[in-house]
């Protein structure tokens, strides 16, 4: 049966608010040698140093949880509890978490890898800056040759809660690019809710600021290192948050949170209108759609990808007549 020795936790980091929380309130968990923090951009390049390191201590696990998550009091032992026993073919395992930004369930944030898997990974990681999402285009590479991400349903911590407001506005554009069928969304619901919370306020400033971008925008944070994002918020009457520290926020807060938490109208409203009228659902730019499926699958794949597309869809008209 798996134990906690048989796990190496990593944060990813880019100088999340939360970070200090999050290593203390998983140091309570764990001995002091399992607990490491990988501070590299972009996230391919923070990839491979968080799987070499996984590689070295060559314990069973790897549990890579990204800087901006806040954990619950189970995530160590439920994580463990959901890999033990498993297929030995499983390479991944994604769970749930209570997600501010887009105010749903999502996986996002918590991976936890079967570090025997890993050194087949590092040869799939995508080149720097090429891709929007490398590490679920290593989970998809992966999953082609044999070795599948299981996802769990079970919620296990809180993402994007108590950010500063600098990524806040970051993420928002990043939106832009990386949830186009959500925009509709996600313009409502974080309307209504910048009234009252800034961190709203600044995610739909962001958001309306990459919609006139239609370039490639890949999950590298120094790439809006130009923007000078503290001026525009200024502008906005808005000040930056303070530092947290790593006793500020205890689980007894995150389960607060957690129990209080409901999904709004808008996504329910959202999900019946595009069932109800599938025409409703906005298309971003041919140039934009281009650009998101270059940075999803990459390069290579481009060319096959567009005339496999091509003749299933060619196919089902046929079929259709």
């Amino acid at each position: 049966m798996l134990g906690r020795k048989d796990l190496t936790v990593i944060i990813r980091s880019s100088g999340e608010r939360t970070v200090p929380v999050l290593r203390n309130l998983l140091g309570k968990q764990l001995a002091e040698e399992q607990l490491f923090e990988v501070n590299e951009v972009p996230n391919s390049r923070a990839l491979k140093k968080a799987f070499k390191i996984a590689s070295r201590q060559n314990r069973p696990w790897l549990l890579l949880i990204d800087g901006d998550i806040l954990p619950f009091r189970q995530i160590i032992d439920r994580t463990l509890q959901i890999a033990d026993g498993l297929d030995e073919r499983v390479y991944c395992i994604q769970c749930n978490n209570v997600d501010k930004m887009m105010r749903l369930y999502r996986p996002s944030g918590i991976h936890m890898y079967r570090t025997a898997l890993i050194d087949k990974a590092l040869k799939l990681i995508p080149e720097e800056n090429t891709m929007m999402r490398p590490e679920s285009t290593t989970m998809g590479s992966m999953e082609e040759q044999g070795y599948p991400t299981l996802f769990a349903e079970e919620v296990l911590a809180l993402h994007d809660f108590e950010q500063y407001y600098k990524d806040l506005y970051r993420k928002g554009y990043f939106c832009t690019h990386k949830f186009t069928d959500k925009i509709p969304y996600l313009k409502k619901i974080w309307g209504r809710l910048a009234e009252e919370n800034n961190d709203y306020k600044v995610l739909l400033e962001g958001l309306k600021k990459g919609e006139s971008y239609e370039g490639l925008v890949v999950s590298n944070v120094e790439q809006f290192n130009k923007m000078n994002i503290p001026r525009i918020l200024s502008e906005n009457g808005i000040a930056e948050k303070d530092k947290l520290n790593e006793d500020d926020i205890d689980f007894e807060w995150i389960e607060q949170i957690y129990q209080k938490f409901n999904i709004p109208r808008e996504h329910y409203n959202a999900v019946i209108s595009s069932k109800s009228d599938p025409e409703k659902i906005t298309k971003p730019p041919l140039k934009r759609r281009f650009l998101q499926l270059k940075g999803k699958i990459g390069v290579m794949k481009l060319g096959p990808w567009i005339i496999g597309n091509f003749f299933e869809k060619f196919g089902t008209l046929l079929k259709s007549e």
